[in-house]
């Protein structure tokens, strides 16, 4: 068995209880959230958090895909901790003025998008470099490799959201408190990841002449985050000029719920870029192709029969994490979760570009990609409102999948696994018949599920989707004694 591999599936093992930290912020906060403020408030929080990120990721110049790179080149820790420590710099000169311009247009996006909270967007953007800071913490925790640290970390950060916001339901307070709440556990969490990076590197001082290259790197991929905010959140700002903030708040539910599907990816992106840029700088480009095969495979196995799931019982889920005011057709977490599974094959794909230093491609392929979400959301929210965004998000990331596969080509064909992909879906098939069904009996109807769940895992060894090398992976990687 392949060390390399046996290395990069503990990583992404660990990675999995770290990545699924970071997403459950949102999934495990909303049912209270949901809870204190309504369907009006609970759609201004999402547009602020979402804003404040977006402006925290401009902050970082890209500087965090820079670290991602080049930090597993390294031999000595100390040199790849002087980098963080200049990123970090960098990345606090740039918040300071993009606060300063968000506090002299505060009145103006209050007022058109956010229900005239305009004292909520001042407190907002004191996110900016705390939040870009603990970014940049993580990405360098990612690129050394420690997984536990970042697990940890992460572990400390979440459980500080799910603190604040059950006070905050317990007291009754509201949306400055909770954005106030929010930025002390940030706060906090990023001095106790300052602290770690300095226990495992040693005192290290930042060398200035490396921000030439790291800006050189990061640039290109700087509108990345921007980009993606337009794809993945422009659509509730066209919901709330279009229609009222109570239709983002329904929205912004069944949006978490469909992306669920991205937790099943999440693990793999922890330690993918590291692995693939250790591999391609050493010439090892067969170990290249074989993560991006394990990249792609194991989570669709997990993404396809959950999306079932989360569509057959949209409206139980729906009850049970927000209320009956948060109701929405099933077909918006069903278009949104197959969007999230494109959108996670897509990175997954483009890190071709990374490894390769030609992250220019990737930003023409997302340029591409906004204008073209920006046209459908324009098309398609007036008239066909929240359904009409998340087919919009879709059709978008359809369009980016086929730039991706155009221009990564010629550089070093990515192993699309169309074949298992093919049977995967063969194999839902009896779950979905079981799924669709819906028994008056529950006992029936609980066998029916059972009975889908178990075809599609027989189905998947006869086709040969997983077979005897997936078991001995997983022994072997289960297997303490082999490093």
């Amino acid at each position: 068995m392949n060390t390399s591999l046996v290395r990069f599936s503990r990583q992404t093992l660990i990675g999995s209880l770290s990545m699924a930290l970071r997403y459950a912020p949102w999934l495990l906060v909303m049912p209270l959230l949901t809870r204190s403020f309504g369907t009006v408030d609970y759609g201004i929080w999402v547009q602020l958090i979402m804003a404040a990120e977006l402006l925290a990721g401009i902050a970082s110049l890209g500087l965090n895909f820079a670290l991602l790179r080049y930090v597993p080149t390294y031999g000595d820790a100390r040199h790849g901790a002087a980098d963080l420590w200049l990123s970090i710099s960098v990345c606090w000169a740039v918040s300071l003025l993009l606060a300063i311009i968000g506090w002299v247009a505060d009145e103006w996006l209050a007022q058109t998008f956010l229900d005239g909270r305009t004292f909520a967007v001042r407190l907002a953007l004191l996110f900016i470099p705390i939040s870009s800071s603990l970014n940049l913490v993580y990405s360098y925790l990612r690129a050394a490799r420690r997984a536990v640290s970042h697990t940890s970390l992460v572990a400390l950060e979440t459980a500080g959201w799910l603190v604040v916001a059950g006070a905050i339901l317990y007291v009754g307070g509201r949306l400055w408190e909770m954005i106030v709440g929010l930025l002390a556990v940030k706060g906090l969490t990023l001095v106790i990841g300052a602290v770690t990076v300095h226990w495992y590197s040693g005192i290290s001082r930042p060398s200035f002449t490396k921000v030439v290259p790291y800006i050189r790197y990061g640039l290109p991929l700087l509108p990345l985050g921007f980009l993606q905010w337009i794809i993945n959140a422009s659509d509730r700002y066209f919901l709330s000029y279009y229609c009222d903030p109570n239709t983002v708040g329904i929205y912004s539910v069944s949006y978490g719920l469909g992306s669920i599907a991205g937790l099943a990816y999440a693990p793999i992106f922890f330690v993918l870029l590291p692995a693939t840029s250790a591999a391609w700088n050493v010439g090892k480009s067969a170990e290249v192709l074989e993560y991006f095969r394990f990249a792609q495979k194991y989570p669709f196995l997990l993404v396809v029969p959950g999306t079932l799931f989360l569509t057959s019982y949209a409206k139980q889920v729906i009850d049970i994490i927000a209320t009956e005011a948060f109701a929405a057709p099933p077909v918006l977490i069903a278009c949104i979760a197959a969007a999230i599974a494109i959108m996670n094959i897509c990175a997954i794909a483009q890190i071709i570009f990374n490894v390769v230093d030609l992250p220019q491609r990737i930003l023409v392929i997302y340029i591409a990609a906004a204008a073209f979400n920006l046209l459908a959301n324009t098309i398609a929210v007036p008239r066909f409102q929240a359904v009409g965004a998340a087919v919009a998000t879709l059709v978008t990331y359809i369009f980016q999948a086929v730039l991706t596969y155009l221009m990564s080509r010629s550089i070093l064909p990515f192993p699309w696994i169309w074949s298992h992909m093919a049977k995967i879906f063969l194999a839902a098939m009896p779950l979905f018949f079981a799924l669709s069904y819906h028994i008056q009996q529950t006992s029936l109807q609980l066998l029916a599920v059972v009975g889908g769940c178990v075809a599609y895992v027989g189905i998947l060894v006869v086709t040969g989707v997983v077979d005897t090398r997936e078991w001995q992976l997983i022994r072997t990687v289960l297997n303490r004694e082999v490093r």
